[in-house]
């Protein structure tokens, strides 16, 4: 495409980041880009259960980076808050600056340094009464100049350079891992069997190669780096004084992270390398570290990674598309309490989550604003199970074995039989379960028959009359 040619002509997929729980934020934007010459198709990642290689693999794919960010009505903005609610949009904006796309964000002027997105970055701080007028907000022009400016970017961007491809027919997968030492760290052959087994056997066909190690990093190894659609490495010590990690998170490689770790040593244990790269994000990449210290802990984990990446993405392109997604957030009314074991925090967290993609009100003890400072932590539990509508319960032989957590079960049961709230139990884990039999009725529901918490909240929402 020549200097001269019109954005009119250019069709461009960007990644949008974005607050779901906003729709009205969202979609004021987003007309200023269905209106734009240029004609966008945004992809959002629908997928309840997500990864760092996932968000890495979407943003290069993409041709443009675009980020919509409010601060939700009716808190207050402190420093605590503020970071809470931009943690996973911080991550984002960390992936798009190194992926070097263009890249145009608006950010609510509230979260003012908390939210600082490097140079590079199109940025537009606004005020939420400036947006949501019922006149024309003054800054009108503004807006549509700067959405004007940022697909005239993205197609110099196209022309300069097209946009990554890789060969959807047969994606390259590389495994770049350290050999076993003496001391037991490392990859044997058969842990590299094993990988390679898993990343064939999925739905999507990929071809594995493996890399030679230690690896030499000149230009030839560049230009291989950036064929694979992601690379396997080890967040270990040979590895860092290699320097082959800090090397492909420059270059915005996508990299599914291992760490193999021995049965004596915290799963959660850190090291020089994760901190350098990775300690001032709160999440997103710490999580998604395999940490693994026998061949079924890394045999399971590979395989529900890869089940991530193959998630689908959602697409739209048209402002009715837009707007229909975009209202899907509108929440409902329901008041759910999530019981669960503090063993059980993990899986707790990630359904909370979905839980609040669909509910307005979600209790989770562990929420550092669900008690008040100075109040009793136990009366307060049992305040809230009095005033909720949906008590969803986790089994577990954890769940079982507390007494707190029984405690809790016992009292929603005793609100259910007096038609004072629904109870939905969900089973986190198959196999035998020495569950009580008072707890045997309602019917729970399985999380392993779920793609993902997304689909189970939809069952949990289907069994309150949703």
């Amino acid at each position: 495409m020549g200097a001269e040619q019109s954005t009119s002509e250019v069709v461009f997929r960007a990644f949008l980041s974005h607050r779901y729980e906003s729709p009205e934020v969202n979609e004021y934007f987003y007309q200023w880009f269905a209106a734009a010459e240029a004609n966008p198709q945004f992809a959002v990642d629908k997928s309840e259960r997500t990864s760092v290689t996932r968000l890495e693999r979407l943003i290069r794919g993409a041709d443009g980076f675009i980020g919509i960010y409010p601060f939700p009505d009716g808190e207050e903005a402190t420093i605590d808050r503020l970071k809470y609610r931009s943690r996973y949009f911080r991550l984002e904006l960390d992936l798009a600056e190194r992926a070097g796309k263009p890249a145009l964000v608006f950010i609510d002027s509230r979260y003012g340094s908390v939210i600082g997105p490097p140079p590079p970055i199109m940025t537009v701080r606004f005020k939420r009464e400036e947006i949501l007028a019922h006149a024309q907000s003054p800054r009108a022009g503004e807006f549509k100049r700067r959405v004007d400016d940022f697909c005239r970017w993205v197609a110099a961007a196209r022309a300069y350079k097209s946009s990554y491809t890789l060969d959807e027919e047969k994606l390259k997968i590389g495994i770049l891992l350290p050999p076993e030492d003496s001391s037991g760290d490392g990859y044997n052959r058969r842990h590299i069997e094993l990988l390679e087994a898993e990343i064939e056997n999925s739905t999507s066909p990929r071809e594995v190669e493996i890399l030679k190690w230690p690896p030499v990093l000149g230009s030839s190894f560049a230009a291989k780096s950036q064929a694979f659609d992601w690379i396997v490495v080890d967040m270990g010590g040979a590895s860092a004084a290699s320097g082959i990690v800090a090397y492909l998170h420059g270059r915005f490689i996508p990299m599914l992270r291992l760490m193999r770790v021995p049965e004596s040593v915290p799963m959660g244990v850190s090291t020089p390398l994760i901190e350098a790269l990775y300690g001032g994000y709160e999440v997103g990449y710490l999580k998604d570290i395999i940490r693994w210290s026998d061949e079924e802990a890394l045999r399971t984990q590979m395989k529900e990674r890869i089940e991530i990446l193959d998630a689908e993405q959602e697409l739209f392109a048209t402002l009715l598309e837009a707007q229909q997604y975009f209202r899907r957030a509108k929440k409902r009314d329901e008041e759910i309490f999530v019981s669960y074991s503090s063993t059980d925090a993990e899986d707790a967290e990630e359904l909370t989550k979905a839980l609040k993609q669909r509910f307005r009100h979600v209790f989770d003890y562990r929420d550092i604003d669900s008690i008040p400072g100075g109040a009793s932590w136990m009366s307060e539990i049992f305040k809230k199970i009095d005033e909720t509508d949906v008590g969803v319960l986790l089994y577990s032989p954890s769940y079982f074995g507390s007494d707190n957590c029984m405690h809790e079960a016992r009292t929603m049961l005793a609100r259910r039989d007096n038609r004072k709230m629904k109870v939905v139990p969900v089973r986190l884990q198959q196999g035998d379960l020495d569950m009580p039999a008072e707890f045997r009725d309602p019917q729970y529901l399985g999380r392993w028959k779920y793609p993902d918490w997304g689909t189970l909240v939809g069952s949990i929402i289907q069994s309150i009359g949703g």
